[in-house]
């Protein structure tokens, strides 16, 4: 806001320029000039007029204190800076002797808000008070020279060359002085924010490179620390301590290595830089040797580093260290107990717990209190190591403290005085503070199931749904199951599944389990979750009690219309017998199929009968793309007669289509019929050479069998109707001795030396 005078010396020229009042008058018709970019702002006490930069007309609107004020471009728009100025968090890299260049947008005149049409040209004298140019380190200003390079009515351009070279690594800005510019006349367009003062408009941010070595802190010095170093020279460290290096800057490992030689010279360590490592809470120091330890306590050790084993983050190195006395120590051995951990931490810890304190080094009963409290400071219980000492147990390095029970669901934090543990030497152990120590109890109480996805009783549930249940806790396996049963009257079992099936997910609060694949359309099924399926994740978990009755979670599966058909079936002709009685049994899809997660079994039964003769069981292997290959051994299932008539059935829903819909299966016993041929089947693999010189004889037969030509025969054996063979004999000879076989029906296979089959024929014992 103006003071007093320069509001009087302002309405004295209004009162000498009356066009200009009549622009004021005019552009109180706000709604007829808004368009053009002309604002009024106004307050309960005043109205201010604001002019508006680029514009000619100003809007006025009568005010009891008649305030003004004068509104001022930004400073993007009238300035550029080369190089491109950054900010505080990104400032702009530098050279030490940088010249800056400003081009502002459109000519510059000086600037003397009481004198309105104040035109005078800016020459170099005038303009040195123009600008500003900042160490915003210290904020200290810096000398410079501000020159005009050119002058025009579209741009002028100013240089600012500092007078002295900047500092390494220096945050400066550049500014633009406050209310001193102008750019064109008539006030119209000042450089400001409006206050009058010499604040720096458009402040910018730029740093200088860094080409200075790091240096240590020599007024680091607390400790152990002297002149940056750790350990100081002559000092000593404990044989768990570390060597750091503290710098003014921050450093990063270079290249190079570090030395470390006993007090005569001899060489016991290079360490190569790159293994260096800077403290993960200040990145000026770096850590030269993590811990000592390996080497010898009570022996003077000194330390040398070749330069650049150490560099700033612009990479310059540091010089390294030369003499054997500028950083020199001796290790002693560690005779301060310190805290390894504690526990119980964090939350879920059972009512019974006790405490429990690892230290680096076995320690004794010292002199101090063990605190236990609750989280708003509460004293809970509190245990002194000398009058309670029986309830303290210390085993290697570890000390146990018994405590009362706690309380379930509740915060504590727990403190232990400096001293309460000392080593066997009498070094005393440092405090843990409540700060440090805290922890929070079970929560034991039996979670509850808050919703079902989908809810119970269900209808057109999608074969791929995903089963939810939704607990008030988070949960995890337990050691029961689940089941899945169709609601037939039955309660068919269609899968058993534990916590830790793969089709079993659990997450937090949410318990899921697929069942895709194992359902089938238009279907009613019902779960079963038994007691402890899943349970809560407290210390002592408790079981989810279960899901146990039928009528708790029901659903339906959608009726969904499968077109999936067979198309053909093979063999399937009664009329027209396979070669012999064992039939490649296939079935043709009109699409590619798959094994369901039910399965099934495929069934051959005689004609007339109802007990199948066969029981095939379906398998992955028998299907490719829309063909099944129902393929069997007929040494394990058993064989057909001949020359006889049978029919096929087929387990509804053990095949599927890649929709997951379900063939229907064969229930009609005239749909997949065929019939058997005269011969016997023989192994695959076998080759018959039938021979009318290799007879056997007599047929039927008693005890005993002839072979003709027998001194060819190198092996022979029986198989009886079901395909098993039940007499093998090598080299027989001209007679083979039948006593051991049962009444009955027998096929014999003669075999030459090369397994060649030269007869095979039926022959019946009596």
């Amino acid at each position: 806001m103006f003071n007093i005078d320069a509001m009087k010396r302002t309405f004295t020229w209004y009162k000498q320029n009356p066009l200009f009042v009549l622009i004021l008058i005019i552009g109180t018709v706000f709604s007829a000039n808004a368009q053009n970019g002309i604002g009024i702002s106004s307050t309960a006490e005043t109205l201010q007029i604001d002019p508006v930069v680029g514009a000619d007309q100003i809007t006025l609107a009568s005010s009891n204190s008649y305030s003004l004020s004068t509104q001022f471009q930004a400073a993007a728009e009238d300035v550029s800076f080369d190089p491109d100025n950054g900010d505080d968090t990104s400032p702009t890299l530098v050279p030490v002797d940088q010249t800056f260049t400003l081009t502002f947008a459109g000519a510059l005149y000086t600037y003397v808000n009481s004198v309105p049409d104040n035109n005078l040209t800016i020459d170099d004298p005038y303009i040195q008070d123009c600008f500003l140019l900042v160490n915003t380190d210290d904020n200290s200003p810096l000398p410079f020279t501000a020159t005009i390079v050119s002058w025009s009515s579209e741009a002028t351009v100013i240089s600012i060359t500092p007078t002295e070279t900047l500092a390494d690594n220096m945050h400066f800005s550049v500014g633009v002085v406050d209310d001193k510019l102008q750019i064109g006349q008539r006030n119209l367009h000042p450089l400001g924010n409006s206050d009058f003062m010499s604040d720096i408009y458009a402040e910018n941010d730029y740093v200088t490179e860094d080409k200075t070595a790091p240096i240590l802190d020599i007024d680091a010095d607390s400790g152990i620390w002297e002149d940056g170093y750790y350990v100081g020279t002559g000092e000593t460290i404990l044989s768990n301590d570390s060597l750091q290096l503290d710098f003014v800057e921050p450093v990063m490992a270079g290249t190079g290595n570090v030395y470390i030689y006993t007090w005569n010279g001899i060489l016991v360590e290079t360490i190569d830089a790159s293994t260096l490592t800077t403290d993960p809470n200040d990145d000026s120091i770096i850590v030269v040797v993590g811990k000592v330890d390996g080497l010898t306590e009570g022996e003077d050790y000194y330390v040398t580093m070749e330069a650049g084993a150490v560099v700033d983050l612009s990479g310059n190195p540091f010089a390294g260290i030369n003499e054997e006395d500028d950083w020199s120590f001796t290790v002693r051995a560690d005779l301060v107990p310190d805290v390894v951990s504690y526990s119980p931490m964090g939350k879920n810890i059972s009512t019974e717990a006790d405490l429990m304190i690892e230290f680096d080094m076995p320690v004794e009963l010292g002199a101090g209190v063990i605190n236990i409290y609750f989280e708003d400071g509460t004293l809970v219980q509190s245990l002194d190591v000398v009058d309670d000492a029986f309830y303290f147990t210390s085993i290697g390095n570890k000390v146990y403290i018994e405590i009362n029970d706690l309380n379930p669901a509740t915060k504590y934090k727990v403190s232990v005085d400096e001293g309460a543990f000392v080593s066997s030497s009498g070094e005393a152990a440092g405090a843990i503070s409540e700060e440090d120590w805290q922890f929070e109890t079970e929560y034991n109480e039996e979670p509850l199931l808050v919703s079902l996805t989908p809810v119970d009783d269900s209808v057109d549930v999608p074969l791929n749904q995903i089963f939810v249940m939704e607990f008030n806790m988070d949960m995890q396996a337990g050691s029961s199951v689940l089941e899945l049963h169709i609601h037939d009257g039955q309660n068919t079992t269609v899968v058993t599944l534990a916590a830790t099936d793969p089709r079993v997910s659990i997450s937090g609060k949410f318990v899921s389990v697929d069942l895709s694949g194992l359902t089938v359309a238009n279907t009613e099924y019902y779960i079963i979750v038994y007691p402890d399926f899943v349970q809560n994740t407290t210390f002592t978990p408790e079981p989810f009690a279960g899901i146990t009755k039928v009528f708790n979670w029901n659903f339906t599966t959608v009726n969904v219309q499968s077109d999936l058909q067979a198309l053909a079936y093979d063999p399937d002709d009664l009329q027209n017998p396979i070669p012999d009685n064992h039939p490649n049994l296939s079935m043709t899809f009109n699409k590619p199929v798959s094994l369901s997660g039910f399965g099934g079994n495929v069934y051959v039964y005689k004609v007339g009968d109802t007990t199948p003769t066969l029981t095939i069981a379906l398998t992955s292997g028998m299907f490719t793309n829309n063909v099944v290959s129902i393929t069997y051994d007929a040494t394990v299932s058993g064989s057909l007669d001949l020359n006889t008539d049978y029919y096929v059935l087929v387990d509804a829903g053990a095949i599927k289509d890649a929709s997951g819909n379900t063939y229907a299966g064969i229930s009609d016993n005239t749909e997949w019929t065929f019939t058997t041929g005269s011969d016997y089947a023989l192994a695959a693999d076998d080759d018959l050479a039938s021979n009318d010189d290799y007879i056997v004889y007599p047929n039927p037969f008693d005890d005993v069998v002839y072979i003709s030509n027998s001194e060819n025969i190198s092996r022979l054996y029986f198989t009886n109707v079901v395909g098993q063979r039940v007499k093998e004999v090598t080299y027989p000879g001209g007679m083979v001795t039948t006593s051991d076989l049962r009444e009955g029906i027998y096929l014999i296979t003669l075999m030459l030396d090369d397994n060649v089959i030269v007869n095979t024929q039926t022959i019946v014992k009596r």
